[in-house]
């Protein structure tokens, strides 16, 4: 009985582990390969194609050297993890499993929960192979763990800094319970190995003996005997450094306001903002004004219906965005502030009736029909089927806002006739200005790619559109390019076109400085969702 546990436990583990890195680890890639980063300039484009290949490099090493034995052993906590973090489609529930969740006190608790079924089965069982096999296991993982831990690239500080937990108190925890594990390891392949009772005495004995670091001398002073022994040295080397380690880096444990600005964000992403605001409350002037905290700030605000302060603070954003890098500031407009913060609502799990608010604020201040029509999806989840009408009431109407009105009605006919209506009606429309030109024909392009229907004279009018357009506002660059690259990515395209397409789309990010690059990854996930590729 004992060996079918085990057994099955650690196959169950291995399936699972091969499944992540084989799998899972590949696909983040290809998620993380299509990042703008990649196409910024040509130098830009080459310095990051030989950062990618120490990225591939480090994470063959990392994630699948290191992680399979954690995996393995701890595989309740990364199935929950990845469950949350990479397999699920509900963006907000990512976010919650991947930012929120204290992983790495998860595992630690996971290989210390797996040490104690190994305790309890030799305990009731005796000693046998399967316990021999499974500690082996155990303490193998132990070590990854611990040299996981304490490699600079995985960085265990800031990984502790971005969870509601205290770092402090989340470290201690580890180095407790990885210690605990050490223990289990060290009682199943020594005393209890050869038929001892887990007696009081053993206990202290061991707990005596890892504190002396015993094993670490032996390997030292003489060889050792067995392979356990020389795990033993190991796992106790590995803890002593990690610990050593992290703990001449004690200043890294205090958050940062980009880690304040992480965890703000990330509640108000879920929905929490009053927990987020009074997180806000806690943090001093210093931090609470720092640059990195604008974006966390504007979220709080949407949440909290201030959308007058809200957009100050975006427009500081978008200042700040436009003129980085050491590049001279570049004018910018009200479209640019509202789609910034329209942008930003879009990821936030908003009470019904808020974003409408927020849609009346951008309509109220100005907002061009083409940039509204580009965001205007959170807007139709609030409303049924051929509810279109209702839009007039915050002053979106067939006259006003043509394109917007006329990508609303499609999106909410849901297969009805409105549906044909609908795209008669946008491909009827008559923008004057370039930016609501490019944006109708994007819209009508994004149409035919989820009908599947030919793409090809909507495509060539909006590169042509993009091609002719000279000195478009800063918003433009990026939510454009997230329709070309759809466009990229739809291969409805002959080649000649797609290679067109591929051109353009690196033309429209020529000059972005980072923060607009952070647009363009914003908007590329918002369009995901819309599109159910999330």
């Amino acid at each position: 009985m004992t060996a079918s546990i085990i057994v099955i436990y650690l196959a169950i583990g291995a399936v699972l582990a091969m499944i992540s890195a084989f799998f899972m680890g590949p696909r983040t890639f290809k998620l993380a390969e299509k990042s703008i980063d990649r196409v910024v300039g040509l130098a830009n484009f080459q310095r990051q194609f030989k950062k990618g290949l120490l990225s591939r490099l480090r994470w063959i090493i990392t994630y699948r050297l290191l992680f399979f034995p954690i995996f393995t052993t701890a595989w309740p906590v990364t199935v929950a993890y990845m469950r949350r973090g990479i397999i699920s489609k509900d963006y907000r529930e990512r976010t919650r499993g991947v930012n929120l969740a204290p992983v790495n006190l998860q595992i630690a608790l996971a290989l210390f929960g797996f040490a104690l079924l190994l305790l309890v089965l030799r305990i009731l069982d005796g000693p046998g192979w399967a316990i021999d096999t499974g500690s082996v296991f155990l303490l193998v993982a132990l070590i990854a763990n611990l040299i996981s831990n304490s490699l600079s690239a995985l960085d265990l500080p800031g990984q502790l800094r971005r969870n509601l937990m205290q770092p402090y108190v989340q470290f201690i925890a580890i180095a407790a319970l990885q210690y605990l594990t050490l223990l289990s390891g060290s009682l199943l392949l020594g005393p209890l190995q050869v038929g001892g009772k887990p007696t009081l005495d053993v206990v202290i004995d061991q707990i005596k003996g890892l504190g002396a670091f015993t094993h670490v001398f032996d390997v030292v002073l003489s060889t050792p005997r067995t392979p356990s022994a020389i795990l033993l040295t190991l796992a106790g080397i590995c803890l002593f450094a990690m610990i050593g380690k992290v703990l001449f880096q004690y200043k890294k444990f205090v958050r940062q306001p980009a880690d304040h600005a992480n965890i703000v964000a990330t509640l108000s992403v879920l929905g929490r903002i009053e927990e987020a605001r009074r997180w806000l409350d806690t943090l001093d002037e210093q931090r609470f004004r720092d640059a990195a905290m604008l974006g966390a700030r504007v979220m709080v605000l949407v949440g909290e219906n201030e959308h007058e302060k809200a957009y100050s603070l975006a427009e500081a954003q978008v200042v700040l965005r436009t003129g980085d890098d050491d590049r001279p500031r570049r004018h910018h407009t009200v479209d640019d502030v509202l789609i910034n913060l329209l942008t930003t609502s879009s990821f936030m799990n908003l009470r019904t009736g808020q974003y409408w608010q927020l849609a009346r604020f951008a309509v109220r201040r100005g907002i061009t029909d083409g940039c509204l029509a580009t965001l205007i999806w959170p807007l139709c989840e609030d409303l049924d089927v051929d509810e279109v009408e209702k839009l007039a009431g915050i002053g979106i109407s067939r006259e006003s806002h043509p394109i917007t009105h006329a990508t609303a009605a499609w999106l909410l006919a849901d297969g009805s006739p409105g549906e044909n209506e609908a795209r008669a009606r946008l491909a009827a429309a008559q923008p004057v200005s370039d930016t609501d030109k490019i944006a109708r024909a994007m819209v009508d392009c994004r149409i035919r790619i989820f009908h599947r229907d030919d793409v090809t004279p909507a495509a060539t009018e909006l590169l042509d559109l993009l091609a002719a357009a000279d000195h478009l506002p800063p918003w433009c660059g990026p939510t454009f390019g997230v329709g070309v690259d759809e466009l990229v990515a739809s291969r409805l395209l002959g080649r000649d076109l797609q290679e067109r397409a591929r051109q353009c789309e690196r033309a429209l990010y020529e000059g972005l400085g980072r923060g607009e690059v952070e647009i363009y990854n914003s908007l590329k996930a918002a369009s995901r969702i819309l599109s159910g590729q999330q």
